[in-house]
């Protein structure tokens, strides 16, 4: 029987880049893709606004709870079962949301849907690990940061395009695909990365003994923390924008697009900067460079709404500006947090992934429950979140300079 070769995972090589840019798109398009059709579902399906945001926490409450299991999996079993059968799930799960009923049915489909979708980017960045280490490491880390901020580039464009001709179902239908098509690939071409004298166990005290030892180790806080941080800024405007945006300021589903679009390519902007400086420029240093720019652009899109500038350029241009750094900031965070433990850069993987989700859902979570309207809301944790993130940075950068 004819059998494709599975592709060499050698550090150079475009095509494994590429496929894992691939992998950690998945998280970004499930979350980016359906943006646009939130009014549209919520009135289709006759629930409230506020309940339709909850598919994007409820989406990260399940990734990030998940991925503290499938680390652990794919150094105990490899990087590619665990692939093969988290895309699996996920295929069939975005195939169920497409058709569910109501909204109550497909919060519970998005939940169980994240926590398949965390396969891909946990094994991504792991094998990113296995294969790469330094400078290689942060460079190849950047590269596909960089290569992933194109999914949610994309996403809300490609969401906007599919309601031109169908509703919000055919964006689940579309993931399915995508689906398909990223199994067919990991399955033909994905060869083993895992190191066969590194198998992990999977006794609950050892893992839990593990994550406790990684979770608090300060090599990895200080560099996991500025990241989570940041990143609520990120999930509040994904939870709050297209509300904001569209039914505030009467901003047209395609306008929508672009301009969420325009946003992200801040972040690809910010990391494609930091595959080429950052390895000269060091990992503390990019990750401080990241963090003001972060702080600026929340900081001015604060400013804009005390002062009652009520337009979309005064969120969109900040907003792009806080994206800048988190593309400065994210492969650099990752790749110092994962560079002491690659022995168990599942776990580690995992973990840094949890962190940041868990920032992700506290955010739609305040966003649901404060007493206020999103809009009011929106400016606030978009400047709160790096500002939090520099200052603990900032002391823990301190801290570590006075013990040395």
């Amino acid at each position: 029987m004819f059998r494709i070769p599975p592709l060499a995972l050698r550090s150079e090589s475009l095509a494994v880049i590429i496929l894992l840019t691939a992998l950690t798109a998945v998280t970004p398009l499930s979350i980016d893709m359906p943006l646009p059709a939130l009014p549209m579902l919520a009135e289709a399906l006759s629930a409230p606004a506020d309940q339709a945001q909850l598919l994007v926490g409820v989406f990260l409450a399940g990734f990030a709870c998940a991925q503290l299991i499938a680390g652990p999996l794919s150094d105990r079993f490899g990087r590619r079962p665990i692939l093969l059968i988290g895309l699996t799930a996920y295929l069939i799960l975005s195939a169920a949301a497409s058709v569910a009923a109501n909204l109550e049915t497909l919060l519970v489909i998005r939940l169980f849907q994240g926590i398949a979708a965390c396969a891909a980017p946990v094994a991504a960045r792991a094998i990113v690990a296995d294969v790469h280490e330094g400078p290689a490491a942060q460079r190849a880390m950047s590269i596909v940061t960089a290569g992933m901020g194109f999914a949610p580039v994309l996403a809300p464009s490609i969401g906007a395009l599919v309601l031109e001709f169908t509703d919000w179902r055919g964006i689940f239908w579309t993931l399915t695909a995508t689906a398909l098509a990223l199994l067919l690939v990991v399955w033909m071409f994905l060869r083993e990365t895992r190191p066969t004298d590194k198998i992990a166990s999977l006794n609950l005290g050892v893992l839990l003994r593990q994550y406790f030892e990684i979770g608090t180790a300060r090599k990895f806080l200080d560099y996991a923390l500025p990241s989570m941080f940041a990143g609520g800024a990120l999930f509040t405007f994904l939870s709050a924008g297209t509300f904001v945006l569209q039914e505030e300021l009467g901003v047209t589903t395609r306008h929508f697009g672009f301009m969420f679009a325009g946003v992200m390519l801040g972040f690809v902007s910010g990391a494609t900067l930091a595959g080429i400086y950052s390895p000269k420029l060091g990992i503390d240093k990019s990750i401080l460079l990241g963090l003001v720019f972060s702080t600026i652009g929340g900081a001015v899109m604060l400013v804009l709404w005390v002062i009652g500038i009520s337009h979309w350029a005064a969120i969109i241009l900040p907003m792009a500006c806080v994206m800048f750094g988190m593309g400065i900031l994210r492969p650099n965070s990752i790749a110092g947090s994962m560079a002491g433990f690659r022995h168990v850069a599942g776990s580690a993987s995992a973990l840094i992934g949890f962190f940041q989700m868990t920032a992700g859902a506290t955010a739609g979570l305040l966003l649901l429950l404060l007493p206020y309207h999103p809009g009011d809301v929106m400016p606030i944790l978009v400047a709160t979140y790096p500002a939090l993130s520099l200052l603990v940075f900032g002391l823990m950068r301190t801290e570590q300079t006075k013990t040395r």
